[in-house]
């Protein structure tokens, strides 16, 4: 098999059909973090059925599902606004992305705020009798007692309830199947749901991060207590964590997951395990990794992982050759796995890290559209060779979402100068901010990757893996049987107005307002 036909029926294999018969797609540029968990919480993908122990720092996007059981609490970060799920309730994340938001709450309470509302941005909360829409950044909380009743109040801010606006401090309850309207003049007081939110909402604001990263970045606040800013002379303020492993690297302690419509997405261990994988860039520093955060002119665009992946040489074996990646470093460009618009690829790189010339990411998207092997093979990167930098698992361990650092192989080194695979590799023609001694490294190593190149081995993703948590993480929350379990049913398949189904065990008396969930 050549080259080029090798590369067209790689595509093939990894995306579902060839390259020059894929469409183009768009994904949005933010997702919902999974940002904090307390007790049993159930997470249903949209494109399965099966309901599995939900996990912390798991990307949440359009058809989505949560159920937090009796004493559990949730929370879903987008960038600009925050949603506290109190216990019982059940939520779907209907619709999701660079404009417009639409949350259906089905069961239960959630208690929301909203930072930032841009002009052409909406946020919608539907329950089964009433449509709730955000006029202005504020807080609020909707409850939902049933098919027949729902209540919305506005803490600060601006509510339209039903076609009606709805200003600070007052409350309106929605009954009956047409979403009748009574006012309240004042608001409940607030219970141990609203205060646990609020504490939530001042760690938020006492956040150092903020200053050092841009807009819509999701889950800085969890760096201030794991890490530690410092000036590095080449890319500036970046941030450093503390308290890893000893053979700890960039997207080494977690598992890959595939999530539509990006693909191969990294799902970290660590509490602070979300902005530094999924925005910006990563560089060895003063003998440590530091993340080198994306520009803060601009909005963060979510992207899957910032990786580059390799696949071993065939002197392995194709069926064992196994699957590795490198941090991609300051300046370098990420190929989505996907078939993506020129302006995503746009969109992705220049608000995740700063590009010297913009070019650059033409000639990248280019190359990958066309398969342009001799490009293709000319590849190497800044991080390649720092310590620890590349990590590799078995294809087995990689699609079945299991733990990356338990499961390395080949102490995470290449055997042979790597290949990319996954995406396709792209051509590295040096023009990236770094010192001028690494420019010359990688076009050393250039030279001596020209005569030695074979064919990369297939890595085939499932079209399906379901997100199987690690044991140990089962056997703290409860039996791993959890995972074929399906929370109440009145959490339903349908769109905007899901069924309901009542449980008396958990519903406060008809005209009562359930307190302190």
């Amino acid at each position: 098999m050549n080259r080029s036909i090798w590369v067209v029926t790689l595509s093939a294999v990894l995306w579902g059909q060839p390259q020059s018969e894929e469409r183009e797609i768009e994904p949005p540029g933010r997702v919902a973090r999974l940002s904090y968990l307390d007790g049993n919480v159930s997470f249903q993908a949209a494109s399965t059925p099966d309901w599995v122990p939900a996990q912390p720092n798991r990307p949440l996007t359009n058809g989505d599902r949560l159920y937090t059981e009796p004493r559990a609490r949730a929370e879903l970060n987008t960038g600009t606004a925050a949603y506290r799920i109190a216990p019982s309730t059940g939520v779907n994340v209907d619709q999701l992305d660079d404009s417009f938001t639409r949350i259906i709450i089905t069961d239960g309470a959630v208690h929301f705020r909203v930072k930032q509302l841009e002009d052409n941005e909406s946020i919608e909360i539907d329950t089964p009798n009433g449509t709730v829409q955000v006029n202005r950044p504020g807080e609020y909380r909707v409850n939902v007692y049933g098919p027949d009743r729902s209540e919305a109040i506005v803490y600060v801010g601006e509510l339209r309830v039903n076609g009606t606006n709805l200003g600070p401090r007052r409350s309106a309850t929605m009954t009956g199947q047409d979403g009748r309207l009574d006012f309240a003049i004042s608001m409940p007081p607030r219970d141990n749901f609203d205060q646990w939110s609020e504490s939530r909402d001042r760690f938020s604001d006492r956040s150092e991060s903020a200053r050092y990263v841009s807009p819509g970045t999701i889950g800085y606040e969890d760096l201030d207590a794991n890490g530690e800013w410092i000036d590095a002379p080449d890319y500036g303020r970046v941030w450093r964590p503390r308290a890893v492993a000893a053979d700890w690297a960039p997207y080494r302690y977690g598992h890959w997951a595939w999530v539509s419509p990006w693909g191969w997405t990294w799902v970290d261990d660590a509490s602070w395990g979300f902005a530094p994988f999924h925005y910006g860039r990563w560089a060895y520093y003063s003998n440590s990794w530091c993340w080198v955060p994306g520009p803060r002119a601009v909005r963060a665009v979510y992207a899957p992982a910032l990786v580059s992946f390799h696949v071993g040489g065939l002197s392995v074996g194709i069926g064992a050759a196994p699957v590795r990646w490198v941090p991609l470093g300051p300046g370098e460009v990420w190929a989505p796995g996907f078939r993506a618009t020129p302006r995503y690829w746009e969109r992705a790189n220049v608000h995740n890290t700063t590009i010297v010339n913009k070019t650059v990411i033409n000639n990248y998207y280019t190359n990958v559209r066309t398969n342009n092997v001799e490009n293709i093979n000319r590849n190497t990167y800044v991080n390649q060779n720092a310590p620890r930098a590349v990590s590799a698992v078995s294809r087995e361990t990689f699609s079945n979402a299991r733990s990356v650092h338990r499961g390395m192989v080949d102490g995470g080194q290449p055997a042979a100068s790597p290949r990319s695979s996954v995406p396709a590799p792209v051509v590295n023609d040096g023009r990236v901010i770094g010192r001028q001694d690494r420019q010359q490294q990688r076009q050393q190593q250039q030279q001596q990757q020209q005569q030695t190149q074979a064919p990369a081995p297939v890595v085939q993703p499932r079209q399906e893996v379901r997100n199987t948590p690690d044991p140990t993480r089962a056997a703290r929350s409860g039996s791993t049987e959890r995972s074929a379990q399906r929370p109440p049913e009145h959490i339903s398949r349908e769109d905007v107005r899901p069924k309901h189904v009542e449980s008396k065990e958990n519903r406060p008396a008809r005209g009562e307002r359930k307190q302190d969930r």
